[in-house]
């Protein structure tokens, strides 16, 4: 039986360890959580930006509701007035 007798030949020759797959898997995991950062950082970025749209149209909608309001109450004033100048006319002319 054949033993196998190491020299500095067979060692150069033999393969070299497996590297540690430990290290790549925190680079990979620290790659993944920063690209979904970026990714939850983008979608938070334009939720914002379709909040501040959403608020801007809010705005304008409420500014014309209370012109609607104002315009309303001035046209219910307006026939008022211009009904009781009808009564006073009628009354004085009689």
């Amino acid at each position: 039986m054949a033993t196998r007798m190491w020299t500095p030949a067979a060692s150069a020759l033999r393969r070299q360890p497996a590297r540690s797959r430990f290290g790549d898997t925190i680079h990979t995991q620290n790659g993944n959580a920063t690209r979904k950062f970026s990714s939850e950082s983008e979608a938070a970025r334009a939720l914002l930006e379709e909040c501040k749209k959403e608020e801007k149209a809010t705005r304008k909608f409420k500014r014309h509701l209370r012109t609607l309001k104002f315009t309303r109450w001035t046209l219910n004033l307006v026939i008022s007035v211009t009904a009781a100048a009808m009564v006073v006319e009628r009354v004085t002319r009689v």
